[in-house]
């Protein structure tokens, strides 16, 4: 197996994961960063990215910077 089919696999068991737990602190009011989701779902920031980007396309938005996050539209 190689890396890229091992990260494959991860994202999509991750998935489910992240999405809710994103759901979750944004219905909390609470920030929420992609290092924060990555490491939750035990994938690198870049597959993490990807990820809500297939689940939620154009409604998610991240913003960079000291208060930075993402945010659902």
């Amino acid at each position: 197996m190689d890396n890229n089919t091992i990260e494959t696999a991860t994202a999509t068991a991750s998935t489910p994961l992240i999405a809710t737990l994103l759901e979750t602190r944004l219905e909390n009011n609470e920030r929420v960063t992609l290092s924060d989701l990555a490491s939750a779902g035990n994938m690198s920031v870049i597959e993490t990215r990807k990820t809500l980007v297939q689940v939620f396309g154009n409604r998610v938005v991240f913003k960079r910077g000291r208060t930075g996050g993402i945010i659902l539209a």
